[in-house]
């Protein structure tokens, strides 16, 4: 049994990094897009954590695979935390957990936080652009000690 955490984050110098925890440890990263100011503050986050899942803990390959075997229903659950953000949401009250039950029996609880002021519906379009491509995401992870910083 692991605790996966899957999670993307927006830097203020507009990168964008997504990455796969097994157990606490990394075990898979991408880095994309932003200008030459390096600045790695972030902007927003979003996690998708899953608790007690059957996958060796030691086996990024299985902890991907269970990932793209439930994308549909972890999408799903994606999509529906942005529709309920749509509007936006009190800033005393982040960051926002929202616990969504997948199809295969397991819960996963989605966190996310914008750490300063978005334009409305910015954070929400940000789940449901990384929603859409769940599968995309989930693939173009690499080793996290080869990611360029």
């Amino acid at each position: 049994m692991a605790d996966i955490v899957f999670y993307r984050q927006k830097r203020a110098d507009g990168r964008i990094r997504t990455g796969l925890e097994v157990d606490g440890r990394t075990v898979g990263e991408s880095l994309q897009g932003g200008d030459i100011n390096h600045d790695p503050a972030l902007v927003w986050y979003i996690d998708v954590e899953l608790n007690s899942i059957d996958v060796a803990v030691d086996s990024e390959d299985a902890a991907q695979g269970w990932l793209l075997e439930h994308r549909e229903a972890i999408a799903r659950a994606l999509n529906e935390t942005a529709e309920e953000l749509e509007v936006g949401t009190d800033v005393d009250v982040w960051p926002v957990r929202r616990q969504k039950p997948l199809s295969s029996g397991e819960d996963a609880v989605i966190t996310v936080s914008a750490v300063r002021r978005l334009p409305l519906g910015e954070l929400s379009s940000a789940i449901r652009e990384w929603a859409g491509q769940f599968a995309d995401a989930v693939r173009s992870l690499g080793n996290p000690e080869a990611v360029e910083w």
